[in-house]
């Protein structure tokens, strides 16, 4: 029986690096397909209160909010971090984890204070280090970064930038590419405040970063641009403004097919501004 049992839970081990892989390919159905086998064997040998069994909770939970199916997402991230809380020790990474993308799930439905709960428990359980800048848990510039954004939510700008200032100390060499979220979140604030100067030049040290790999196309980096020709815009440095929505759309050309919203309105942006047509 011993045999057997280990033999399944081989197979519930390969079924999870399955899911896993399906998951971050947005292979979203076989994911969960894969995930809910695996956890017929773990509920079944290893009952409901184990780790292992946890993190089958937290991966189906990633899958579903990957989805944008939020609530779902939330009771099986609530799941395993029931589990994780009796299991594990306070400071383990795993409950900083699904703390976190609870976070997330609050953020995106604009329950900003809630958010910031969540974000605020996340660093708890990751704990305070004395350790020099740069030696912290790797989660922890991404947990400053998403209170910076969620104080810039909530109006808190002189908090956001605190948290990006943070994040930058944290993630020390100014040309690492997850820089360029603390670069937009402090650019983000500063236009908030009035200041388009201070944000021009951060979101030019964020393009700075990702133009070094432009093959790296993804809605984020589109964002920016847009992000930097809305100031632009305000200053009514017009030529600026075109330049990144055309980088804007060279990126969104690569993700999203041709009459995809984002590029129908980045199109008339362009022809607003210089008067061409698209084809």
């Amino acid at each position: 029986m011993m045999n057997y049992h280990s033999a399944l839970l081989t197979e519930a081990s390969i079924l999870n690096s399955i899911a896993i892989s399906y998951a971050n390919h947005n292979e979203h159905s076989q994911a969960l397909e894969c995930y809910k086998k695996a956890l017929d064997i773990r509920e079944t040998i290893l009952g409901n209160e184990h780790p292992d069994t946890a993190a089958i909770y937290n991966g189906i939970a990633i899958v579903y909010y990957q989805q944008y199916e939020y609530q779902q997402a939330l009771d099986w991230f609530v799941k395993a971090l029931h589990v994780r809380e009796r299991v594990l020790d306070k400071n383990h990474p795993d409950i900083a984890i699904t703390c976190n993308y609870i976070g997330h799930i609050c953020h995106a439905n604009c329950y900003y204070q809630e958010a910031r709960e969540w974000y605020e428990k996340t660093l708890i359980v990751l704990g305070k280090s004395d350790s020099e800048p740069g030696t912290g848990p790797p989660l922890l510039v991404e947990i400053y970064n998403n209170l910076a954004a969620v104080y810039a939510n909530l109006g808190e700008y002189d908090r956001a930038l605190d948290w990006c200032r943070k994040a930058l100390a944290e993630n020390i060499g100014e040309d690492r590419r997850d820089n360029t979220i603390t670069y937009n979140n402090m650019a983000g604030a500063y236009a908030e405040m009035g200041e388009h100067d201070l944000a021009l030049a951060w979101y030019q040290k964020a393009v700075n970063i990702i133009e070094k790999d432009f093959s790296q196309a993804n809605q984020d980096n589109a964002i920016l641009y847009i992000n930097m020709a809305a100031i632009c815009e305000r200053e009514n440095k017009h030529d600026k403004e075109l330049e990144c929505y055309r980088k804007a759309l060279a990126i969104l050309e690569k993700v999203h097919d041709a009459e995809h919203p984002q590029i129908v309105l980045i199109r008339d942006s362009i022809r607003r501004l210089d008067g061409s047509n698209l084809h």
